[in-house]
C-alpha cells in the first residue's frame, strides 16, 4: 500500500473514530464506507480489526454489568460467531458489485433510520428467537463488510436498554465479535505482515479522532451534528451503489 492509500486509509479511522467519540459508535461503519472509495473491500475488512477489538474492549470493560450483558446476549452473540465464518466466505468468493451494493443498501438504510429516528420496540418475550437471528444477520455482515453494527444496534435500542447498558452492551458484542472476525480472515488467508501492521497503526488516528470527538461533543449540539453525519451516510452509501454500477 502506498503513500496516498495509507494517508487516505488513516483519514478514513480519524473520521471513523471522530463520529464514535461524538456518537458512542459508528467506527467501522464509517472507516469502511470512507475507505471502500479507493480501495476494495477485501483489502478494507482485515484494516478494521485492530481498531475495532481495541476500542471495543475498552466500552466492554466500563459499566460493571459485563457478566449480567453476556448472559443475556450469549444467543447473539453465539450466532453471530458461528455466522462471521459463512460472511468472510462470501467475501472470498462473491462478486465485489454485489458486495459494494449490500455495504451501499447497509449504510444507507442505517442512516435513514437514524435520521428519521425510527424506534421499534420489542417486547422482552421475543428476545430468545429475535436473539440468535440478530446474530446470524449480523455475523454475516461482519464476515462480508466488517460491520456487525447491522442490526445489533437496531435490536439493542428496540430492546430499550438504559444509555450506560447499550454502550457496554454494545461493546460487548463487537468486540467478541472483532475477536471472531479477526479469526475468520486468519483461517482465510487475509491477514498478512503489511495489513495487520496498517490495522495496527490505523488504530492511532482512530483514538486521536475518538478523543476531538468527544471534545467537540461539548460544543456542538449533538443532535444537529449526528444529523449531519448520517446525511453525509448517505451520501455516502448511495455514492457505493453508484460506483457498483460504474
Amino acid at each position: 500500500m502506498d503513500f496516498t492509500l495509507l494517508g487516505a486509509c488513516f483519514a478514513a479511522f480519524f473520521c471513523g473514530g471522530l463520529i464514535k467519540g461524538i456518537a458512542g459508535m459508528g467506527l467501522p461503519l464509517t472507516a469502511i464506507a470512507f475507505m471502500t472509495q479507493f480501495i476494495e473491500l477485501s483489502i478494507a475488512v482485515p484494516l478494521l480489526v485492530i481498531p475495532i477489538l481495541i476500542t471495543n474492549a475498552i466500552q466492554a470493560m466500563n459499566g460493571g454489568n459485563f457478566f449480567r450483558l453476556l448472559r443475556q446476549f450469549w444467543l447473539l452473540i453465539f450466532s453471530a460467531c458461528i455466522t462471521t465464518f459463512l460472511g468472510v466466505n462470501i467475501l472470498e468468493r462473491v462478486d465485489p458489485f454485489y458486495l459494494l451494493i449490500t455495504l451501499g443498501c447497509i449504510v444507507t438504510i442505517y442512516a435513514l433510520i437514524n435520521l428519521f429516528a425510527v424506534r421499534v420496540i420489542i417486547n422482552s418475550k421475543h428476545h430468545n428467537w429475535l436473539s440468535p437471528l440478530t446474530g446470524t444477520f449480523a455475523g454475516i455482515m461482519s464476515g462480508m463488510t466488517g460491520v456487525i453494527a447491522i442490526p445489533t444496534v437496531l435490536y439493542l435500542q428496540a430492546l430499550q436498554l438504559s444509555k450506560d447498558l447499550f454502550v457496554q452492551a454494545s461493546g460487548i458484542i463487537f468486540f467478541i465479535g472483532g475477536l471472531c472476525l479477526l479469526l475468520a480472515l486468519q483461517l482465510g488467508g487475509h491477514f498478512n505482515p503489511s495489513n495487520l501492521s496498517v490495522s495496527c497503526l490505523a488504530m492511532f488516528p482512530a483514538v486521536v479522532g475518538s478523543y476531538f470527538g468527544r471534545k467537540l461533543r461539548q460544543f456542538i449540539p449533538e443532535e444537529r451534528f449526528r444529523n449531519i453525519i448520517f446525511i453525509f451516510l448517505v451520501l455516502t452509501g448511495l455514492n457505493l451503489i453508484r460506483k457498483a454500477f460504474s
